[in-house]
């Protein structure tokens, strides 16, 4: 499922992610992010950024994990990536001894 941006707020600027550049220039992994916070916070400002109802953070996260599976070549260490991948989702962090 692709989350996308409504047309009126292409050009919005949201400081997330470590990035400062307008929705439209975001890429799919970004924008995932930033539905994932919308729904997690319950913001109507940020659920309103998107065209169609948001998927549940189960959902999300799938899609999440789809954009870290397209990235990786499949490895014997590719399960690690994925449950690193979870652990970022899940604590915010790099590393979830931190």
């Amino acid at each position: 499922m692709a989350l996308k941006i409504k047309k009126n707020f292409q050009n919005t600027v949201i400081a997330y992610n470590n990035s400062g550049i307008p929705l439209k220039g975001r890429s799919e992994d970004d924008i995932t992010d930033l539905a994932i916070m919308a729904v997690e916070s319950n913001d109507p400002s940020l659920i309103n950024l998107f065209e169609d109802k948001l998927p549940s953070i189960k959902d999300l996260v799938k899609i999440k994990m789809a954009f870290r599976e397209k990235k990786v070549i499949a490895s014997p260490s590719t399960k690690e990536v994925e449950n690193n991948s979870t652990n970022i989702i899940a604590t915010g962090k790099q590393n979830a001894q931190e």
